[in-house]
């Protein structure tokens, strides 16, 4: 049984990407006080070693680096990049994908420009691992010279988190802390790092000593959304609110601070002022509260949110996906999906979105396979990830590589969480079933709906396992289908659209056997 998609309701915490691409989308400049130095480096060395040697490597090296540091607007970048493109049978689909993202942002004509196809998408995803490295290797270069800059030991930090080096990336961000605890980026982002970490206090203290919190609104969003997290309500809540009637900031520059009180609001049971605040964090919202609003949409219709046209914003990737699923468009939420884990590659959450789409609702186990191995790159181990794999790769018939998957976790560690846990029982009685081994499978089913009872999960979870298990059953039996008609009825994982799906999948695995015997 597939992992659940979002294991905690979401929440406004602040999102992580690189400096140049938060600059560019606004969130770093809208207080004079926090106006932030954009340049990792000179590239004047990439410059001159490129014209000096007319090679992909040093082409590549010197768009890299221009990417880094907001300059990719340069002729020399632009000749570069249409240097790599032109002579693609000597360059690597990092280096291709990466010259031709500049040449895209540039305007500069390229004979195939057209709207990604979802290969491209996949492709696209699948080199991040290879453009984390090649990050790394220019910024440690870097700090070779310029040994105190804060910005780069941040950055150095997002790469390494890329790669799944979790530790290298949070003794990076520490130092970049050290060195500029006044910054706004670095604080959003160090808070972000420390919460995927599972530093919780951490990554509130790294915010809350930020001197300037209690007059910058991106700041006490952040200190609200972690302190929810935590499981409490946040002492700076009345500044926050204060900010938000002064009307001395933008509505841009208080959007997520509206939605982060909004769903405290939602938290404490308070709809009518959860839907007032959001109301005012969506006159002109960053792409983190649209999301949050977009999320809250699908999961609490009633909520009744309006929306205007945000084209405005240009990382709205994840909004994008869930209002695509609020209607029923899964390739569309699919290849949403697939943008939003190329715009924030480290985390868990856009991938585990975009494999569901593909097994839950399309049925492309193919496409999901790829999508979790490119997540994996980021969170190895990742016990729901992992399951996740192998139920694909049961669901597509690779039965021993589920199976190699599967032996790989030990599912009696008191370190897996006992949601995970019911998952993987399930999804072992799932590869059992496809294997042919009905008598296994069936227990394995079993012994997952009796833990999950046992350890009091929520019946949304149980009943999640309840119908993958009748899909199974009716699959081998379908004879079964007649006695189980009433319990499948009832049962509701709490997602009516998963609900419905599962409920559909059962009934088709019916109708497959009545066509096959007819």
């Amino acid at each position: 049984m597939a992992g659940l998609r979002e294991e905690k309701p979401r929440n406004i915490i602040p999102n992580w990407r690189s400096l140049n691409v938060t600059a560019r989308i606004g969130e770093i400049g809208s207080v004079s006080c926090l106006r932030e130095e954009l340049i990792l480096f000179p590239i004047t060395d990439y410059v001159n070693a490129w014209k000096e040697n007319n090679t992909v490597p040093y082409a590549s090296d010197l768009v890299s680096a221009a990417i880094m540091n907001g300059q990719v607007d340069l002729p020399d970048v632009k000749l570069a990049a249409e240097f790599i493109v032109n002579n693609s049978d000597y360059a690597t689909d990092s280096q291709i994908n990466t010259a031709r993202s500049v040449l895209v942002s540039s305007n500069v004509r390229i004979e195939d420009n057209k709207p990604d196809s979802l290969e491209d998408k996949l492709k696209r995803i699948s080199v991040e691992d290879s453009v984390a490295k090649e990050s790394v290797r220019l910024i440690r270069r870097s700090l070779d010279l310029y040994q105190h800059n804060p910005i780069a030991y941040c950055e150095l930090s997002r790469n390494y988190a890329l790669l799944g080096e979790l530790k290298k990336a949070e003794l990076a961000m520490d130092v970049a802390v050290q060195l500029n605890s006044k910054s706004r980026y670095i604080s959003r982002s160090a808070a972000r790092l420390y919460l995927h970490v599972d530093e919780f206090d951490k990554a509130h203290r790294v915010i809350v000593n930020n001197p300037w919190l209690k007059k910058d609104p991106w700041l006490l969003a952040s200190e609200i959304a972690i302190d929810s997290l935590r499981g409490r309500n946040s002492r700076f809540i009345k500044v926050g609110k204060t900010i938000l009637e002064s009307e001395n900031y933008s509505p841009f520059s208080v959007s997520e601070l509206a939605g982060a009180i909004g769903s405290v609001e939602l938290m404490n049971g308070n709809l009518k002022n959860c839907k007032s605040y959001f109301k005012r964090g969506l006159i002109r919202p960053n792409d983190n509260c649209l999301a949050q609003a977009n999320w809250l949409v699908s999961e609490i219709p009633s909520i009744n949110l309006a929306f205007s046209d945000y084209g405005y914003l240009t990382n709205k990737y994840e909004a994008d996906s869930w209002m695509a699923y609020y209607l029923d468009q899964y390739e569309t939420a699919l290849m949403c999906s697939l943008d939003w884990i190329a715009d924030m590659p480290f985390t868990r959450r856009p991938v585990q979105f975009a494999a569901d789409m593909a097994y839950t609702y399309l049925k492309d186990y193919d496409v999901a396979i790829k999508i979790i191995k490119t997540g994996l790159c980021s969170n190895p181990g990742d016990d729901t990830l992992l399951n996740n794999l192998a139920f694909s790769h049961a669901l597509n018939g690779n039965t021993e590589e589920a199976e190699a998957i599967l032996s790989s976790i030990k599912i009696e560690s008191t370190a897996i969480r006992k949601e995970a846990k019911v998952c993987l029982l399930a999804t072992k009685g799932l590869n059992e079933y496809r294997k042919g081994n009905v008598e296994e499978g069936k227990n394995w089913y079993e012994r997952a709906i009796e833990f999950a009872k046992k350890n009091k999960c929520n019946e949304g979870l149980i009943a999640k396992a309840k119908l993958n298990y009748y899909r199974e059953k009716v699959r081998a039996c379908p004879s079964c289908l007649e006695h189980l008609i009433n319990e499948i009825e009832d049962l509701d994982t709490g997602n009516a659209k998963e609900t419905a799906q599962l409920k559909k999948d059962i009934k088709e695995e019916a109708d497959k056997h009545k066509r096959i015997e007819s």
